[in-house]
This record gives C-alpha cells, structure tokens and sequence, in this order.
C-alpha cells in the first residue's frame, strides 16, 4: 500500500528525476534483490529482534527499491513493515517490491529539524520497534554543509556536532527498541557521525546500533 500524496508539492520532483530509470537497474545506486542482505543488516535484525523477541513493527527510513522491507516482511510476515525514501519512484517502487507494507516519501535530512514531528504524516506510526537505515547518511547536509565537505573531512566537529545530536535523537525516537544502521560500507564520514553519537558497532553483523527510547506498545504482550 502506498502514501505518497503530492511529490511535486512537497518539492521532490528533483529527486525523482534522479532515481527515473533505474527501476530495473536496481536502483540509482545498483542494489540487486540477489544481494540483499550481504551487509549483515537482516542476518542482525533476525537474530537480535525475530527469534526470541520478534518484533511486531519495522521502517525502514531509506527503502529505495523495496528489497531489504520486503525480505523482512517475508521472514515476519504478522508484523507491521514500513518503508520510506526521498523520491516518490523509489516509495511506488518499494509498494511494488512489498505489497503489505505502507510506503511514503520522507527526507531523513528533517531528523535535524528541531520541529520534527514525525514520518510522512499521521497515517505512518510515531514509533515502531525497530528502525533501519542504510545507504543514506553519506548524502547528509550536516549544519547545512554540502555532502561533499563532510566526506573528505575539512568541516571541524563542532561545526556540526549539534546537528548530528540532533538527528540521532530524533532517529532513536521513532524506535522502541532499536535503530539499526548499515555499515555504509565503512564510509570515513558516516564512521565519525556513528562515533560522535556514542552508536555501538555489532562487530558479528558489521552494523551500527543506537537504542531507541520511544514509549513501549501499550498493546504489546509482555
């Protein structure tokens, strides 16, 4: 099921004329359902929240094609799963990808914003159990800073340190258990936001991890 509303109102139709195209390809960064996994996301989110302590609700912030949401709802199949991404082919795409889950267009960059209210709109849930993110944080504006001056390390820490605080609080809010984050392929960049934020690495998976601290589900079994 997919919530989109107005993409070009709400100023993503640059963003889709990036992503236009790749549906075949695997998206715009080439990920192929074949793959998925390999980075040690599911085999982590398996054995941490799926066998002892199932999860019963998931977003994945960053979904693009849909493959990672929908091997999850595959393997979890009464749990709620979520998915979102900056440009509306890639949310259509990730509703193709995963018919059960509800999909919307979101920019994680608003996890800076000190008003962030939520995802998409009241229609998606405040808070899940877990959520993951992946292949994103290397496009991060930090302060407002292009991508490109975080990469190769000019911009000094405390330039950006609040934004990043920021950004990881309101992150680990949406979750009650856990956000979980890909290992970016060890992105130098990424790896200074993930230690500036205290996140743990899962050495076994290669993933990173950051608590949540949304309010339990009333409705959950204990």
């Amino acid at each position: 099921f997919s919530l989109l509303g107005n993409a070009d109102a709400l100023g993503w139709s640059s963003r889709d004329t990036i992503h236009a195209g790749h549906d075949k390809e695997g998206g715009v960064w080439g990920y192929q359902a074949g793959a998925v996994g390999q980075d040690g996301v599911l085999p982590y989110i398996q054995a941490a929240h799926g066998r002892r302590r199932p999860y019963t609700s998931l977003l994945d912030l960053a979904s693009n094609l849909g493959f990672v949401v929908a091997a999850l709802e595959r393997a979890r199949p009464l749990a709620a799963h979520y998915g979102t991404d900056i440009s509306s082919k890639m949310a259509k795409a990730t509703a193709r990808q995963c018919t059960r889950c509800l999909a919307g267009v979101f920019d994680v960059a608003q996890l800076m914003d000190p008003a962030f209210s939520g995802v998409v709109n009241s229609t998606f849930p405040k808070e899940v159990d877990v959520v993951l993110i992946s292949d994103v944080l290397y496009y991060m504006p930090w302060a407002g800073i292009p991508p490109i001056f975080h990469q190769v390390g000019v911009v000094p820490a405390f330039w950006v340190r609040a934004s990043q605080e920021r950004f990881a609080r309101n992150l680990r809010s949406l979750a009650r258990r856990e956000v979980v984050i890909s290992n970016h392929q060890n992105n130098a960049g990424v790896r200074r936001f993930l230690q500036t934020v205290n996140a743990t690495h899962e050495a076994r998976h290669d993933v990173w991890t950051l608590p949540g601290f949304a309010p339990p589900d009333p409705t959950a079994p204990p």
